[in-house]
C-alpha cells in the first residue's frame, strides 16, 4: 500500500512539472539568422491606445514575441522593416529573448 502511495505522489509531480513546462514547448525554437524583415505593431489600450511599431528580423522571431509575451502583433508589412520605429523596440523584443 506505501508503495502505490509513493507512485501516486511521484506521479502526481511529474504530471504537475509537465504542465508548468508545457507553455514553454508552444513556443516556436530558436530561429534562423535569415534577414527577412517584418514591420509589425503591437496596439494597448482601449481609450488612448499606445502603439508600439516594430520591426523583427523574420516572421519567426516575430512569431517568438507574440508567444513568449502574450502580445497581440499585427504585421503591417511582411516584406520589409518598418519606415519609422517606435523607442520602446529594443526592449520589447528583448522581453521575449530565449
Amino acid at each position: 500500500m506505501k508503495c502505490v502511495g509513493i507512485f501516486l505522489i511521484i506521479s502526481v509531480g511529474l504530471l504537475a512539472l509537465a504542465q508548468a513546462d508545457s507553455g514553454k514547448g508552444r513556443c516556436p525554437r530558436p530561429c534562423t539568422r535569415d534577414y527577412k524583415p517584418v514591420c509589425a505593431e503591437w496596439r494597448r489600450g482601449v481609450v488612448r491606445a499606445i502603439v508600439s511599431r516594430c520591426t523583427f528580423s523574420n516572421r519567426c522571431g516575430l512569431d517568438n514575441q507574440r508567444c513568449r509575451t502574450n502580445q497581440n502583433w499585427v504585421v503591417v508589412d511582411e516584406r520589409r522593416k518598418c519606415w519609422r520605429e517606435t523607442p520602446d523596440c529594443d526592449e520589447l523584443r528583448k522581453s521575449a529573448e530565449l
